[in-house]
Formats: structure tokens, sequence, C-alpha cells
């Protein structure tokens, strides 16, 4: 039989790493509930495309191209490496071959009532493969780490702003206090010159006391 190019066994084809990128059923796909800005991956014409399927008990269905499965797909030993599908289950690789349709490819669940409550995605036609955001457990620490780095980050600038601050008020403080310590001695010198002063006028006035019949 003389098959389509899309159709061609794909099992031994090379695959380019950023062609090879997982899909996840489960909450949403890839943790993203539907949304029609936003991208599940990107493939390029021409470019054998694989799919690492986890889609559990979710009927995983693709638009436009059909899918080969590849080696050692699913757990039930029902399927078989080199077999065509559009809509399967389980869990294992899968590959396809974009040839002529270079726009949107839908992909999700194919039970309605999980589509319809956002487990669908787009994948998108590109100049070149990119494996989409995929939320996990291992993102999800990432996350975690850089918030406590962040509030760590913060803390550190606080404190230092309230240590800095709480130095200046010193310094204003002893600067206030050297003021009124050298105001204070400047009065006292102020005082004992006028002391000196009345006394030295007391000594000039007792001659003239003396003088007197």
């Amino acid at each position: 039989l003389d098959y389509p190019e899309y159709l061609q066994d794909l099992q031994s084809r090379t695959v380019l790493p950023n062609c090879s990128c997982p899909t996840d059923l489960g909450d949403g796909v890839n943790g993203f509930a539907f949304d029609e800005n936003f991208t599940t991956h990107t493939y390029q014409l021409g470019q054998v495309v694989e799919r690492r399927i986890d889609a559990g008990n979710h009927p995983y269905h693709q638009h436009v191209y059909p899918f080969q499965l590849q080696a050692n797909y699913g757990t039930s030993g029902y399927y078989q490496a080199g077999d065509w599908h559009d809509v399967i289950g389980d869990t294992g690789a899968v590959r396809y071959l974009p040839t002529v349709f270079a726009s949107k490819l839908m992909v999700h669940c194919h039970r309605l009532e999980h589509e319809d409550t956002g487990m669908m995605g787009i994948e998108r036609h590109g100049d070149y493969c990119e494996c989409g955001p995929v939320t996990n457990e291992q993102e999800t620490w990432v996350i975690i780490a850089i918030a406590v780095g962040a509030a760590l980050l913060l803390c550190c600038l606080c404190g230092g702003t309230y240590w800095y601050c709480r130095r200046q008020n010193s310094e204003d403080g002893g600067m206030e206090d050297s003021k009124a310590s050298q105001g204070g001695l400047a009065d006292k010198n102020e005082e004992e010159a006028e002391l000196v002063d009345e006394e030295r006028n007391g000594e000039d006035a007792e001659p003239a006391r003396d003088e007197e019949p």
C-alpha cells in the first residue's frame, strides 16, 4: 500500500529534543485549563513530533494528524508498537509527522464533560519545535523556593532599613546632646564671666567707700 507521508513508520525516525514533549491529562492539560491564547506545544512542519502521553483514565484525542504508538506503550498489553490511533488512554510515547497543515491542532480529553471543563489544549505551528510549560511537583517546589527567597530578601532589606534608621536617629540624638552640652557649657562660662566682672566692680568700689569722712 502507498501510504501518505504522514502515515509512514516513525519508530526509527530521529526526533529533535525540542520536538519531544510531555502531555499530561488530569488537571487540565499539563496543569493548565483551556485558554485560547495559550499554547500547549509548538510543532514544526516536516519534523517528527513525539508526545510523551500520561492520560491515565482519560482518553487522549488529537485532531488533524493520527499518531503512531512507540515501543512499550501502555501497561495493559493491548496496545502494540506501530499501531496508529487518534484516541488513546494509558501512558507512553506517540509520534506524528505534520506535513501540510500549518495552524492550530487541538488536543483534549475525549470525555466531553472533561473537555468542557478545561481539559483541552492547543498545539500551534511554528518555525521550530518548542515544549510548552508544564505544571508539576518539581516546578511547584521551584516556585516555593523563589517565594521563600524573595521573602528572605525582603526581610533583610526591611531589617537593614530599620537598623540604618535607628543608627541615624541615634547619631542625630547624639548631635543634639552634644549641642545641648555645648550650649550649657557656654551658659556656664557666661555666668562665670559675669561673676568675675561683678567681683572686679566690687573691688573698684571699696576704696571709694574708705575715702568718705
